[in-house]
């Protein structure tokens, strides 16, 4: 190198500001400042000098001649004292020695620093700040179009934070498809069930009024059967009466012929109660007259008979009224299904047609059973009061022409009595016989007679029990015909509650799974956290299931540094080596370095694009923030940096000899 110094330099030596003469002190600093100058410099000068002193010795220089070395070391002159020119000029005999030595010194200074010396060797590696542990990762689980992105890479956001929205068109009609099915079964269910109910309490309210029909009639029973017993009972006296008086009319008979003799004496007796029984016959007429009035009674309870038939006939006509009025309704409906299924019509408007058409067919319904039990319950009542009417009436007939002919019996008889009293002392043992004979034949013609008329009423009692028999036969039979169709309708009914209620429990479930589904249209944040990535950009996108949407950090977690190194470089690294990390937000030549730890190391390599093959290395910081004025800036997810590890410690000489060596590995030789 040639180091020239122009005429302008500014460098002025100390020693000329003292004095213009140097002494040995400032020449030996001359002499050092001349060792430390070039030595190229320095032979250039004497050459110039020896060139000119040959010139000087031998001719005269011309006025034109070039201008030399000499010529600019003339014009430096000007700035150096004569004694720095002088060793400039004639360096001194040991300069080549003090040269050697100090280059020997500088080789040996050197050498020892380049052995004693230790420089640190440093792997470089690359890397973002990520949290530690696992990313939050969030991706849908069904096919869809994105209508709505909530968030932006590096937002915060918190758990439940919808990140995008999926098109909830089709999920949302189902779901209000579902909700108007399952209310429509759930009213139908309540109808069923009412109805269910109502018909429930109208087989309870028939089966009471089976019920005491019944006990009326088994009471009824009862009494007609404890009537016959009675007159079967008295059949049977009477019978054995006769008996024994048919034995004593046999007896007394061989005694008839001595009766002749009182013919004549009881036509008299016959005179006597012939008028007796003209006394007797004003209350005989009392018996007619009550007897007629028992008949007008009779006549009356007719007549209401006749009075209740109508209403009978009127029930009928109510209860083609509501049929016609049922057929109407059903017309109706059926005229409004087409409109309500057209839309030109509410739904409400066919639902209470419907319900009023139910309503209708219930009243018909009641008014078939109801009206029919009444109307045939008093004609029941009409009849029966009727028929005890005509009782009373052959009781009172029966029971006056009894009173009469026993009163007039009791006439006869006191006659025969009293006759018997005046004629004992006169009458032979014959006569008495005869008396007795005719007294025998009489009472026997008397018993026959109420033995006939209780045969009659003992035949009556038996029909009259056995009509009331079958009347209760046929109401049990219709009770139990209408509680059959009241179950059987019941079960129907529950049949229809059943699978009611099936089709809302799948209707349920099918509803909660469209919510489910519905709800999955939009994908919400698991975590507190920030977004590392998001994956879609704009409305519109098409994701799949499984699809990585976004991932979020844990806000909690802390921050690590997730690094790739080159496989060249990694040979030597393990867990617990320091770390110096540079981030690249922030200047380390403002803001330093933050140290680090390694943490982990992947088992092997993995294939890079960029740099070929590389280990995966996990950082763990000191902290996470850098100062400036005083206020911590903390780190952000996402944020890159770089990685200096120190691997290990070489000699410095070591490593300027690494060239050198790797030259001789290639076969080549110095």
């Amino acid at each position: 190198m040639n180091f020239h110094l122009g005429p302008d330099y500014p460098f002025t030596h100390p020693s000329r500001r003292n004095s213009q003469e140097p002494s040995s002190r400032h020449r030996g600093s001359l002499h050092l400042l001349d060792t430390a100058c070039d030595v190229d410099v320095g032979t250039e000068t004497v050459e110039a000098g020896d060139r000119a002193a040959a010139i000087y010795g031998g001719m005269a220089a011309s006025d034109a001649m070039p201008r030399t070395v000499s010529d600019r070391d003339d014009d430096h002159s000007a700035h150096w004292s004569s004694a720095m020119q002088n060793l400039l000029d004639r360096p001194p005999a040991s300069f080549p020695t003090q040269l050697l030595l100090g280059g020997m010194a500088f080789c040996i200074a050197f050498g020892a620093w380049s052995w004693f010396g230790r420089i640190n060797e440093v792997g470089q590696a690359v890397g973002e700040l990520i949290p530690q542990g696992d990313v939050y990762q969030v991706h849908p689980l069904e096919m869809g179009k994105v209508a709505k992105v909530g968030v932006a890479e590096g937002d915060q956001v918190q758990a439940g934070t919808v990140i995008a929205e999926l098109d909830t068109q089709l999920a949302a009609t189902e779901v209000d498809r579902l909700g108007e099915q399952l209310a429509t079964y759930q009213m139908q269910l309540v109808q069923k069930q009412a109805l269910m109910e109502n018909t429930a309490l109208e087989a309870e309210t028939r089966g009471a009024i089976a019920k005491a029909d019944a006990q009326a009639h088994q009471t009824l029973i009862a009494q007609a059967e404890k009537n016959v017993t009675t007159t079967q009972n008295l059949l049977t006296q009477l019978q054995a009466d006769a008996a024994e008086l048919e034995a004593r009319r046999q007896t007394l008979a061989p005694l008839a012929g001595q009766a002749q003799q009182l013919v004549q004496q009881l036509q008299g007796d016959i005179e006597a109660q012939r008028k007796r029984g003209e006394i007797l016959k004003p209350m005989e007429n009392q018996t007619r007259e009550l007897i007629e009035r028992l008949e007008t009674d009779v006549t009356a309870q007719q007549q209401r008979q006749q009075l209740l038939e109508p209403m009978q006939e009127k029930t009928q006509a109510l209860i083609e009224q509501l049929k016609v009025d049922v057929a109407e309704q059903q017309e109706r409906v059926e005229r409004l299904s087409p409109l309500v299924d057209e839309g030109a019509l509410s739904r409400e408007h066919l639902f209470q047609a419907e319900q009023s058409l139910r309503d209708r067919q219930n009243a018909l319904t009641r008014a078939e059973m109801v009206e029919a039990t009444q109307a045939e319950e008093r004609m029941f009542e009409a009849e029966q009061a009727e028929r005890d009417r005509s009782n009373a009436v052959l009781r009172a007939q029966m029971s006056e022409v009894t009173s009469v002919q026993e009163r007039m019996f009791e006439a006869e008889q006191a006659l025969r009595d009293r006759q018997t009293a005046a004629l004992r002392s006169q009458m032979s043992e014959a006569t008495i016989a005869q008396e007795r004979l005719f007294e025998a034949e009489q009472a026997l013609r008397s018993h026959r007679q109420r033995i006939t008329d209780t045969q009659a009423q003992l035949e009556q009692r038996e029909s009259e029990l056995a009509q009331l028999q079958a009347q209760q036969i046929q109401k049990q039979a219709e009770a139990e015909r209408l509680e059959i169709e009241s179950q059987q309708r019941i079960k129907q009914l529950q049949v229809e509650v059943t699978q009611l209620e099936g089709s809302i429990a799948q209707t349920h479930n099918r509803l909660t799974s469209a919510k489910a589904q519905l709800n999955e249209q939009f994908l919400y944040a698991p975590v507190d956290g920030t977004i590392l990535a998001l994956n879609i950009s704009h409305p519109g996108e098409v994701v799949q299931p499984g699809q990585t949407l976004a991932q979020i950090a844990p806000e909690d977690a802390p921050l690590v540094l997730s690094a790739i190194i080159p496989s060249q470089e990694a040979g030597f690294i393990q867990t617990g080596m320091e770390v110096q990390v540079k981030l690249d937000a922030y200047s380390f030549q403002d803001y330093g370095v933050i140290p680090g730890e390694v943490t982990s190391i992947s088992p092997q390599a993995n294939a890079d694009p960029q740099l070929g093959s590389v280990y995966n290395l996990e950082i763990a910081l000191a902290h996470n923030y850098v100062t400036e004025n005083g206020e911590k800036i903390y780190f952000k997810p996402g944020q890159t940096a770089n990685a200096d590890i120190i691997i290990r410690e070489r000699r410095i000489l070591d490593v300027i000899l690494d060239p050198i060596r790797k030259l001789q590995d290639g076969g080549m030789n110095f």
